[in-house]
């Protein structure tokens, strides 16, 4: 197959727009940004990370499901998200293979350090030690909730008036060592 110089990242940036899209028809109307289902968070990270110059030469992309077994929210949402990612044969960022392994929140110092880190509701309380192991061993973290990148996340996905929105914190982003495209930052809300 002949394809055109530019052709390979059109083709990405017109997909994550076509999911976009169908995201806003799945979630309807909404007033206050919300939560984006969790089946749809997983497929535009995967839309996301494979807009992360930094992971382009990375065979395998490994994400830790990041929760907190105190917070009721936070393990139900890292056994839904841990489900779909098995469930999910072709779960790949920009064509790489995806390991995903869930991580309690005060196991993670025992664990190699990730390519990225989902965030599944966690307290404020647990943000800076996260995202400090983030910035030291260059983990890129997503967010599960809507606010997730005002809190340092490198990226997070939100529903506003019935539209998903990326969240994208250019200053965590890059201090997680995140190069994401232009495509991306102009696609998303920049913090």
């Amino acid at each position: 197959m002949n394809r055109t110089p530019g052709t390979s990242k059109a083709v990405a940036r017109g997909r994550l727009a076509v999911l976009c899209v169908l995201a806003a028809s799945i979630l309807g109307a909404q007033a206050a940004p919300a939560r984006v289902p969790s089946k749809l968070q997983l497929a535009l990270l995967t839309k996301i990370f494979a807009q992360d110059e930094s992971l382009r030469e990375r065979n395998k992309i490994r994400i830790q499901v990041v929760y907190d077994p105190a917070v009721p929210d936070s393990a139900w949402l890292k056994t839904e998200v841990s489900e779909l990612a098995r469930g999910v044969a072709t779960l790949a960022v920009g064509g790489r293979e995806v390991e995903t392994e869930a991580v309690a929140l005060g196991a993670l110092k025992e664990r190699h350090a990730p390519d990225i880190y989902f965030l599944c509701a966690l307290k404020d309380g647990s943000y800076p030690a996260v995202l400090q192991r983030a910035r030291e061993e260059g983990i890129r973290c997503f967010g599960s909730e809507p606010g997730d990148a005002r809190r340092g996340a490198a990226v997070s996905i939100t529903a506003m008036e019935g539209k998903p929105r990326i969240v994208l914190n250019r200053a965590a982003a890059l201090a997680q060592g995140a190069r994401f495209t232009e495509s991306l930052i102009k696609l998303a809300e920049t913090l």
